[in-house]
């Protein structure tokens, strides 16, 4: 269980996220976790995750999140959804 969690928040800064996540791995106390929580990022930054993408956290984009959220709406007012229980619509 890490006692420190570094959050490392980015949005089109590929030329500093590496070294950032470098920065956070080089601390002294090893019980840390990082998380990287990508504003949607449109030039390549997420890429730059790639080299670390076992260690890491990574935080889905806001409009990734955002598209789950309207899709699970959608779901939600089919006729099929109105039929069953909230545990039967999880499956669907």
């Amino acid at each position: 269980m890490p006692m420190v969690s570094i959050i490392i928040p980015v949005y089109n800064d590929k030329a500093h996220v590496s070294r950032a996540i470098e920065s956070a791995f080089n601390q002294t106390m090893k019980q840390i976790e990082v998380i990287v929580v990508d504003g949607g990022s449109t030039n390549g930054t997420i890429q730059a995750f790639a080299p670390h993408e076992e260690l890491l956290k990574i935080s889905p984009t806001y409009q990734e999140l955002w598209k789950a959220y309207q899709e699970l709406l959608k779901a939600q007012q089919r006729p099929e959804a109105s039929n069953t229980t909230p545990g039967e619509r999880d499956s669907l």
